[in-house]
């Protein structure tokens, strides 16, 4: 058992979480309780269902922050499956003045969306019309989402107000260009699901932006060569729990590849 997973067993011995779950539907834990066994940025990251410790994926937990110092523990939909579209990726190249990937690899999130911009790959994934400038990187690292208000969806089918302040929101990538502000969760692996927090919060704080431009989503893998773009929209900005793909966009660099997602998946 994992250090996260004996302290998550602690703390739900002595705070009673699961009858408390179990009687009023969620529990609101403090970072400070948390903190009594194990720091919360370790025992609170779980980036896709699997990642939860058993405590949690027995009884169909989640947690997610409400503040900076707080966090709620319930049984939402926290997560949405990546849907695999069957396609043959498109290939797309650098430009030949670009050089420094003569010798090195392609070996993390951030460097893979580096190549897919200077590519042209997230031009086309916004639909760039010929003579508009190019999509440019704006915001990235480690924001506050400011005042958020939202509902979300538990395993019932019932729905929970959220009211966020100030929560930690990590932005792995922001692209801009004329019509759009595009917020990017970059993963260099494909994972079954992903937890929506990680693309919903970053969504709502462009929108609080108010620039007048459509906000886009999108969910990034890089795995064995292939960079997949799964966009996504939320059909009411105020529920969590509307999330919808829109379209998904693959491509490889600089060769052709007889390669389809069902191939990737098997090799991973």
């Amino acid at each position: 058992m994992s250090k996260t997973e004996v302290a998550w067993e602690k703390l739900f011995e002595k705070y009673k979480i699961m009858e408390h779950v179990d009687n009023t539907e969620v529990f609101k834990i403090s970072a400070q309780q948390i903190r009594e066994f194990r720091e919360p940025r370790l025992m609170t990251k779980f980036d896709w269902s699997a990642s939860r410790p058993k405590i949690f994926s027995d009884a169909k937990l989640s947690i997610l922050p409400d503040t900076r110092g707080s966090y709620v523990i319930g049984r939402f939909k926290a997560y949405q499956k990546l849907a695999l579209a069957n396609e043959s990726p498109k290939v797309e190249y650098l430009p030949q003045w670009v050089r420094s990937f003569d010798n090195f690899e392609i070996t993390s999130e951030s460097v893979a969306l580096n190549v897919a911009q200077m590519s042209g790959m997230i031009d086309q994934v916004l639909e760039r019309e010929q003579g508009e400038p190019q999509a440019v990187s704006t915001l990235t690292g480690r924001l506050k989402s400011g005042n958020i208000s939202y509902k979300i969806q538990d395993i019932s089918g019932n729905y929970h107000n959220f009211a966020v302040d100030n929560s930690q929101v990590e932005i792995d990538a922001g692209f801009e260009d004329v019509n759009n502000l595009v917020v990017i969760e970059a993963k260099n692996r494909i994972p079954i699901d992903f937890i929506i927090r990680q693309l919903y919060y970053p969504y709502r704080l462009y929108r609080n932006l108010q620039t007048g431009k459509k906000v886009v989503p999108i969910y990034f893998t890089y795995a064995d060569q292939v960079f997949t773009f799964y966009v996504y929209d939320f059909i009411d900005p105020n529920n969590y729990s509307s999330i919808h793909k829109v379209n998904q966009y693959s491509f490889i660099l600089g060769k052709k590849l007889d390669l389809t997602l069902d191939v990737v998946k098997s090799i991973l």
